[in-house]
């Protein structure tokens, strides 16, 4: 592999200075209705003093299939409406409250049971009933993020010395050679650097980490990414990158051996080895 034919790679480092007037925001995070996939047991009411609340134990039984977590308890509605649940974790997109079920990171297995408890504030102590939906986040990892604005560009390339020989923007000088940036080259390998860079534009610790960056690239069209018009990632990229971190890889190994290292996901790209 030619050293020019790197080029493409360095749109990773480069793309974060370009996407300042980007915009990200978050999409709607998709979230499984395993209701049907639990057996489930609810006890009585039992006053708690110490919390001026009426606590039930709910009892989530595995079936056939193992269920992904984190797995959510939520409460659909509540009649009266004058109570409401105490004890809520969160609310779902659409609004509903919901207690987390307590399940090890691996889910809720086949023939496994665990307890939550959830709590209703009901200051009339009036007859009341709830409807319910359990909810995992599936086999998916990260959540959908979206842009605004421009995409993720290339850094302003002007200011950087040229090489009197090719006339290309050198971005590191050595004195065995130089690393220089053709921004018009088009071939496997600057696809790969498309597709990291939009990952890497993405990325920003403690929001949008890399799970939800490799889930919620563009995905290319066509079997020739790098002569697509803006830039994507192909499907069987981020089915690589899943299945990885299902099994327990940290993010970074995982898309440095996916899309980088290995790269089998990129027609025509062997890899850096």
């Amino acid at each position: 592999m030619n050293r020019r034919s790197w080029f493409g790679l360095v749109k990773l480092i480069l793309t974060l200075a370009g996407s300042a007037a980007t915009t990200w925001t978050w999409a709607q995070a998709t979230q499984v209705d395993v209701t049907s996939q639990v057996t489930l047991t609810r006890s009585g009411y039992v006053y708690n003093r110490s919390t001026n609340t009426f606590d039930s134990t709910v009892r989530l039984s595995g079936q056939a299939t193992s269920i992904p977590g984190p797995i959510s308890y939520v409460i659909t509605g509540i009649d009266p409406a004058s109570v409401t649940l105490s004890n809520a974790a969160g609310t779902t997109p659409d609004g509903k409250p919901y207690v987390k079920v307590p399940v090890a990171a691996g889910g809720l297995e086949a023939g496994q049971s665990v307890s939550v408890v959830v709590k209703f504030a009901n200051p009339s102590r009036e007859k009341f009933s709830y409807t319910y939906q359990v909810l995992s986040r599936g086999t998916d990892i990260g959540k959908y993020v979206s842009f605004g604005g421009p995409p993720p560009i290339l850094a302003e390339l002007d200011a950087l010395p040229r090489d009197p020989d090719t006339g290309l923007p050198v971005l590191i000088g050595l004195a065995e050679g130089s690393l220089q940036v053709d921004a018009t080259l088009r071939d496997p390998i600057t696809a790969v650097g498309a597709c990291t860079g939009w990952i890497t534009a993405c990325l920003k610790p403690g929001e949008r980490e890399l799970d939800d960056c490799a889930r919620s690239a563009p995905q290319c069209a066509t079997n020739t990414p790098w002569l697509e018009s803006s830039a994507c990632c192909p499907a069987a990229c981020f089915a690589q990158y899943r299945t990885a971190r299902l099994a327990g890889m940290p993010q970074i190994a995982t898309l440095m051996r996916v899309y980088v290292n290995d790269g089998s996901c990129f027609p025509q790209y062997k890899g850096r080895r």
